[in-house]
């Protein structure tokens, strides 16, 4: 898909409303938006294997928009040389859950390789268990992953979640988010907040 779109507002590829898709195998270049959207009450969806670069805006765009969209598996695609790599979002107050995104390489885009949306509207309409894993991410701008949240959100673990202790205090840093130390109990709690 070479220059599609020119000057309008859409994608190059766009799915929306449906139950099981699948967008594979595309070259998708020189656009002047999106280049591959899944929108709208999308569900069981599969975003593999494309070759996304020279947009103007996102390379790889999962919005639930105003219904939910849902079991969306987003893996080995390339995305370069866009404003955004792969964003993931709620524009218009629908619930997006259970997508995954593994296996990608985005590079060389100007503000992000990952984006999460879940400001704004999002803050009502949440953005639920959006997974990243396996993933490369090399010179992206401002931003290797962004998540944006709404202002006032709380982060700290309930007293029973499952993130309690279960981290790999190796692979974790000395003082969580506020400057608390690590661990505080068996072990470092999964998150931004060791939990006391």
């Amino acid at each position: 898909v070479t220059g599609a779109v020119g000057k309008g507002y859409e994608e190059c590829i766009s799915v929306a409303n449906t139950t099981v898709s699948t967008i594979s195998d595309n070259i998708v270049h020189d656009g002047f938006m999106e280049g591959i959207d899944t929108k709208d009450g999308v569900s069981e969806g599969q975003i593999y294997g494309n070759g996304v670069y020279n947009l103007t805006r996102l390379g790889i765009y999962i919005d639930a928009w105003d219904s939910l969209s849902e079991e969306i598996d987003v893996y080995d695609n390339t995305v370069y040389n866009c404003k955004e790599g792969i964003r993931v979002n709620s524009a218009n107050g629908g619930l997006i859950k259970n997508v995954k995104v593994h296996e990608n390489i985005p590079y060389d885009n100007t503000e992000c390789g990952y984006w999460v949306g879940v400001g704004g509207i999002g803050a009502t309409h949440p953005v639920d268990f959006v997974t990243f894993d396996s993933n490369i991410s090399r010179n992206n701008g401002k931003d290797g992953i962004r998540i944006s949240v709404p202002s006032g959100a709380d982060f700290n673990l309930s007293a029973s979640s499952p993130c309690i202790d279960t981290g790999i205090t190796a692979l974790s840093p000395t003082q969580d988010y506020a400057g608390t130390a690590r661990p505080k109990g068996a072990g470092v709690d999964i998150g931004a907040y060791e939990s006391f």
